[in-house]
């Protein structure tokens, strides 16, 4: 049994799964906090794995696994033992890092 990552996950359209897993990242980023950052890539990417179980990865999916590349990117260049500490000054955006 997959958990969903946030009450309602199931029933929403891939796109919109997408556009909240990028929401909310987009909010721990704006706070610097990794962890949650991490928690959020991590449920997506586990549940959309256990859901699928074979063939194509999904948009959310993807989507997931590249949020938390580049998570634990920043994580290794910016990351001070410190809460809030990660992320400063790595790019122009809020956060030190984000999409694209």
């Amino acid at each position: 049994m997959a958990l969903e990552p946030w009450p309602g996950y199931q029933s929403m359209t891939q796109s919109r799964r997408r556009e909240l897993l990028e929401f909310k990242i987009d909010e721990a980023r704006l706070r610097w906090d990794l962890l949650t950052a991490q928690l959020i890539a991590s449920a997506v990417a586990n549940y959309e794995a256990l859901e699928r179980a074979d063939g194509e990865p999904t948009e959310a999916e993807k989507a997931a696994e590249s949020f938390a590349k580049k998570i634990k990117e920043s994580a290794a260049r910016g990351f001070s033992g410190e809460a809030g500490g990660w992320g400063h000054g790595l790019s122009e955006e809020a956060g030190g890092w984000g999409h694209g």
